[in-house]
């Protein structure tokens, strides 16, 4: 049970960011779309606490690197509010992180 401990100790709660959407028996949950969210940072559109956190050792790459919403649940919750029913805000490609779940009839 050690192990397990150490495990748990390096665990950070965390919100995850998903529009999830219910029609014709169906859920569907698109993640949040993190190229619109870069290019919202990179045009300094937006301001919320963030990290660029790097998707391996290769930390030059600017462009290898995913974003971590570090604000409190409040920020995250004005700035849902304010970007939540931007289209692109969302993905909507059925290959890349988006799930369909359908009821059995």
């Amino acid at each position: 049970m050690e192990g397990q401990d150490l495990a748990v100790m390096h665990m950070i709660p965390a919100h995850t960011l998903a529009r999830v959407e219910l029609a014709n028996n169906q859920i569907t949950i698109r993640w949040y779309n993190e190229e619109w969210l870069i290019k919202l940072f990179n045009e300094n559109r937006i301001r919320i606490a963030h990290e660029r956190v790097p998707y391996d050792l290769d930390e030059k790459n600017q462009d290898n690197f995913q974003v971590i919403l570090t604000a409190p649940t409040s920020d995250l919750q004005k700035f849902i509010v304010k970007y939540g029913s931007d289209p692109a805000a969302f993905k909507d490609d059925k290959n890349d992180y988006t799930f369909v779940l359908k009821r059995n009839s």
